[in-house]
């Protein structure tokens, strides 16, 4: 990885994100909130790939999940960086959201 890509310039977002990285590294078991955690700062740092390995640690299969929106928000955004053309997975999800309650 270029060296330049690799260092975080805005100092909150570095110091947050350490302080997350060294947290995780005092969670025994992972939950499903923290693989959605590190995806988010994936994203921010435009490290899609490694987002979208972190979130197949989550179990896709299962409909009840704790955290079910922002899985679906998740899987849908990680879809739209890489599932061009067809956005599939998105366009399904978003189906699912359109009566949602809040806009």
């Amino acid at each position: 990885m270029d060296e330049s890509k690799s260092k975080i310039l805005n100092l909150e977002f570095r110091k947050s994100y350490s302080n997350f990285l060294r947290y995780l590294l005092q969670v025994k078991q992972k939950k499903e909130h923290h693989y959605l955690t590190l995806c988010y700062y994936f994203i921010l740092q435009d490290r899609i790939e490694e987002a979208v390995a972190q979130f197949a640690h989550l179990n896709k299969n299962c409909d009840k999940i704790e955290h079910q929106l922002q899985y679906d928000y998740m899987a849908a955004y990680l879809d739209m960086s890489v599932g061009y053309p067809i956005f599939a997975q998105a366009r399904k999800i978003s189906k699912k959201y359109l009566d949602y309650p809040i806009q």
